[in-house]
């Protein structure tokens, strides 16, 4: 008789447990109307336009082609310390010549190799002030010279960090400041680094050409019409733009200087930007009246 008596005691604690159908069905529903599923968390990711190329400032580096007049206490105690401490991840380097020895190259990759390398530091590297006026200089035979020359340091001598190649500095040639610009010689610099382009190509280097390096002191607009000349003619060989800026004529208190400079680099970044590349500002200077 107890054995009969338990399970029946069981099922029917069973039962009340669980109610009729409708009730566990209203408290299905009513649980179903209680829980709020949360929002999907929103992710927002904010990258800049272009990659980080450089942090800081960087540096004209003079040095790197003198070290042939240093003595050794010189070198160590003054040019590699100084580096070291400096230790910019951008300069601007006066290498990839056309005529130029191998002693010369060589004595770069050495100094490359206790300085750059370690810093890891990006270079734009330019020929100074081309040597000779650019009327005379045979075109192609002047760009495979320079790209052999740069393949030599890139490739024998591992100096992978030059990255950006100007032809001359602030359109100079045979000595003569602005060459291609005061004497409307804009075509030929055209030629000039449409062949550099291809010589690069040929020698397999992976070097950006900068254009157009062109300088500005009172008169910034020019350097606008220089960009804007550049983008319009030959932006299917240039690598980033680039121009100098050095500013005559204001006080350091003029607190609309620095309102006029936000402007005028920000209409130079957005002008280089519309062909999806970069404004590099390769030199700037502030000569301040008081």
């Amino acid at each position: 008789m107890i054995k009969k008596i338990m399970p029946m005691l069981l099922l029917a604690v069973c039962a009340a447990c669980a109610g009729t159908p409708q009730q566990a069905a209203n408290v299905a529903q009513a649980a179903k109307k209680e829980y709020v599923a949360p929002k999907s968390p929103e992710i927002t990711i904010e990258k800049p336009y272009f990659k980080w190329l450089f942090a800081g400032f960087g540096f004209q580096n003079s040095e790197a082609e003198l070290t042939a007049l240093m003595d050794d206490e010189f070198l160590n105690q003054r040019a590699l310390k100084s580096f070291r401490e400096i230790s910019p991840t951008f300069a601007r380097v006066y290498v990839g010549f056309a005529d130029v020895s191998k002693a010369q190259m060589d004595r770069f990759a050495d100094y490359y190799h206790k300085t750059f390398k370690f810093a890891d530091t990006t270079l734009y590297a330019t020929a100074g002030n081309m040597p000779a006026f650019a009327d005379e200089i045979n075109i192609e035979e002047y760009a495979e010279k320079t790209a052999k020359n740069l393949e030599y340091l890139i490739k024998d001598k591992d100096c992978r960090k030059i990255r950006y190649f100007c032809i001359t500095n602030e359109l100079t040639s045979g000595g003569q400041g602005g060459y291609f610009e005061r004497f409307n010689k804009m075509d030929l610099f055209k030629k000039f680094n449409v062949a550099m382009y291809k010589a690069f190509r040929k020698h397999g280097l992976d070097l950006k050409i900068l254009v157009t390096d062109i300088p500005a002191t009172i008169k910034p607009y020019r350097v606008v019409e220089s960009l804007e000349w550049a983008i319009a003619n030959m932006n299917e060989y240039v690598g980033d733009y680039c121009t100098h800026w050095y500013v005559y004529g204001r006080r350091a208190d003029d607190l609309d200087l620095w309102d006029d400079s936000k402007k005028y680099f920000d209409t130079l970044v957005q002008t280089a930007r519309k062909t999806h590349k970069r404004y590099i500002l390769g030199e700037w200077g502030f000569n301040p009246i008081f």
